[in-house]
């Protein structure tokens, strides 16, 4: 059977990405605290705004009462993380590896040092491996 076409799911429903049929829409529950998460902007002349958002997707009832009051209104400016050991932030944004100048001859070796955990830094996954790499679990 062929689709040639999305069709939205009734009012109050959702449906996770690939469902078939109307069938397939499920009812949008209230929001919770669980739906809700901080995001932050990009570092701009050292500060970024932080504010409470909807996980994406958005499957709860993000509409009534309830779920507005959860996620309220406030958007406040905070101070950068600090940058990882061997990068900088020269123009206040976003952290940069710092250039080791080599004599000639030579040349720099790449290294990843995390010296705190302040964010989920971007070249991570978030797959974990068992010792020995026989297994994944996410």
């Amino acid at each position: 059977q062929n689709f040639a076409q999305c069709a939205p799911c009734p009012q109050g429903r959702w449906s996770p990405e690939g469902s078939v049929g109307k069938a397939a829409c499920l009812v949008r529950q209230a929001c919770t605290e669980g739906d809700a998460e901080i995001q932050y902007s990009a570092c701009r002349s050292h500060t970024r705004s932080r504010q409470r958002a909807w996980r994406a997707p958005v499957i709860c009832d993000k509409d009534s009462p309830a779920a507005v009051a959860l996620l309220g209104t406030n958007i406040e400016s905070v101070a950068c993380e600090p940058c990882q050991p061997n990068t900088h932030r020269p123009d206040g944004g976003e952290c940069i590896p710092m250039v080791l100048p080599c004599k000639p001859g030579q040349h720099g070796v790449p290294e990843l040092v995390v010296g705190h955990w302040h964010s989920w830094p971007s070249n991570f996954s978030q797959e974990l491996r068992t010792i020995g790499g026989a297994g994944a679990a996410a």
